[in-house]
């Protein structure tokens, strides 16, 4: 199953090749072929977030929070009274301001075996429309000690395993990225179906 959430592979280093106190992340030129270039697409992953495969999880270092939407939320089963009440507001990139309705604390997964690796993440609950389920930001990314390729879409950090790489997924992105615009646009509504002309 994990196979299935874009997880390739875990790169193991031998202690001889550099000192162990510098760890080296490879982006080598072999990891571009499940890319189709040129592109400017986001980093659009799929990870199990508790007991949900999440798809259109959004990668972003420029989000100084990590998000949960609410209808996710719901289908995780989880009840909304253990949320707790959330430290701030957040303001998107057109300068609105989105009010979470709390904050809740999750198990991500986000590696496969042997190199394993279960976070937790507290993430913001919001209600708002947008097509990703979820954003993870700065703060689980600098936990991590995550580098990102956007060129190769590629997400990748250290275990005590080795490293682990995470695939982001092209075409799950760029679908992202048509329904963000037609949400602005007004085509689609908040529940994702499109408005009749």
């Amino acid at each position: 199953m994990l196979g299935e959430l874009g997880i390739t592979r875990c790169t193991w280093r031998s202690k001889h090749q550099r000192d162990e106190s510098t760890p080296v992340i490879p982006f080598a030129k072999a990891n571009e072929k499940w890319v189709l270039y040129p592109h400017n697409d986001a980093l659009v992953v799929t990870i199990l977030v508790i007991n949900l495969t999440t798809r259109r999880i959004l990668i972003d270092n420029g989000s100084s929070a990590d998000i949960l939407l609410w209808e996710v939320f719901t289908r995780m089963g989880i009840d909304a009274a253990q949320l707790h009440s959330a430290p701030m507001s957040l303001k998107g990139f057109s300068g609105s301001m989105v009010h979470p309705l709390g904050t809740i604390t999750l198990t991500v997964l986000t590696s496969s075996t042997p190199c394993t690796t279960s976070i937790i993440v507290n993430f913001l609950v919001v209600r708002t429309l947008s097509s990703y389920n979820s954003i993870i930001g700065r703060p689980t990314l600098n936990s991590l000690q995550a580098v990102m390729s956007t060129y190769q879409l590629k997400m990748k950090f250290l275990t005590p395993h080795g490293v682990v790489e995470i695939r982001g997924e092209q075409v799950l992105a760029r679908e992202c990225y048509v329904q963000e615009l037609k949400q602005k646009d007004g085509r689609v509504t908040p529940d994702g179906t499109s408005r009749k002309e």
